[in-house]
């Protein structure tokens, strides 16, 4: 039997006070263990080479619309990435802690996001816990530091949510929140692509109509403004690169969309890919040690049959929680899972449904403090 269990939430002032406590303590472990490391090791993978050469070319005289390495465009993804490390480089110089400054700020903001999200369930401490749980897994403190699309399109992502999470409120600002889901998917379909708006929007439009408290909000997201913004990031650039290489767009879809969905032989598509199984268990890895207290705790929390529900709201109550959790980790999770091309780091715009998961369960057991601790010591380690 599920019994919820409620508790008693301190006055609005002090719970803004402690959130903005909990949030500067986030922002020094962010800044120990991805921003003050930046500088740490060559660049040496693959991926590093390609995005920070070509955005080198831009920040030395190239041009900043079309990225290229050795002469050659690079068209796959869009260019928002490029554009921020070739401003880095122009600002910190050329060099490692500039090319993966962007990152670093991309898993920051990506782990503050994910503390809103649990805090707008949860209040500060189940928020706090989220995103210490988030920033000390082995696959942030690894796959994080790669220079990719991955920590800023997942920051964008996990804010689009979080706006949407505000529109299923039904407050009276709901549709500024709206223009800023927009906005935020706009980004990141800016950095990575298209699924930087499909992401959000399935999340947030299943998991408002799976929720009787919030299906009648799920309207509300389709903001002809919003929907605007998104267009005003998106469709210039790609206008402009169809009118310089006619059928680029054309061979995005059907090369590079279509081709990683079905798992196309094509040279554009084709690399080794990783197997279903080897993905699933790779991510006991990622999000080691948490994997490991995730199960533990949430076999307890099962056998105990009980949830702690911190909100008299049905709009932010375990029930809308879980809900929201399932429908990310499914809609991202089983996406990558299924489609023809997949690498380790596809799914992790679904890790803070995990870090989420695994901060509900702890509950009381394990203290804010014991978390802090932990998260002190793995900063020390990694900053030595």
């Amino acid at each position: 039997m599920t019994v919820a269990v409620s508790e008693r939430r301190p006055p609005a002032g002090d719970l803004h006070r402690e959130q903005l406590i909990l949030f500067v303590l986030l922002l020094g472990l962010s800044f120990l263990l991805q921003i003050d490391t930046a500088d740490r090791g060559a660049l040496y993978n693959e991926t590093d080479g390609q995005y920070a050469g070509a955005a080198k070319v831009m920040a030395t005289g190239g041009t900043w619309w079309v990225p290229e390495n050795n002469g050659v465009p690079r068209l796959v993804k869009p260019p928002l990435l490029y554009w921020l490390t070739a401003g880095s480089f122009r600002v910190f110089g050329v060099n490692e802690f500039a090319a993966r400054l962007p990152g670093a700020l991309g898993v920051t903001a990506w782990v503050l996001c994910t503390a809103l999200i649990g805090a707008h369930f949860g209040g500060p401490w189940r928020g706090f816990v989220a995103g210490t749980i988030l920033i000390t897994c082995l696959g942030t403190a690894t796959l994080a530091r790669i220079i990719m699309p991955e920590p800023v399109f997942c920051a964008f992502v996990t804010a689009a949510i979080y706006c949407g999470l505000r529109v299923l409120d039904g407050v009276a600002a709901a549709r500024w929140w709206a223009v800023s889901f927009w906005g935020l998917a706009g980004l990141a379909s800016f950095t990575k692509g298209l699924h930087g708006l499909l992401y959000p929007l399935a999340i947030i439009g299943l998991a408002g109509v799976l929720n009787p408290a919030t299906r009648g909000s799920v309207r509300n997201l389709l903001s002809p403004a919003g929907i605007l913004v998104f267009l005003a990031i998106n469709v210039p650039w790609y206008w402009h690169i169809e009118r310089q290489y006619p059928g680029v767009l054309r061979n995005l879809v059907f090369v590079e969309f279509v081709g990683h969905l079905t798992g196309s032989s094509a040279p554009a598509t084709s690399y080794t890919n990783v197997p279903r199984w080897q993905f699933l268990l790779l991510h006991g890895l990622w999000w080691f040690p948490w994997s490991v207290v995730g199960i533990v705790e949430g076999v307890r929390a099962w056998r105990r049959g009980a949830v702690v529900d911190l909100e008299s709201n049905p709009r932010r109550s375990t029930r809308a929680w879980w809900i929201l959790l399932i429908v990310w980790g499914g809609v991202v999770g089983l996406s990558t899972l299924l489609t023809g091309q997949r690498q380790d780091y596809y799914a992790m715009a679904a890790w803070p449904a995990f870090a989420l998961a695994v901060a509900a369960w702890i509950g009381p057991r394990l203290s804010g403090l014991s978390i802090a601790v932990l998260a002190a010591v793995c900063a020390g380690g990694l900053a030595l």
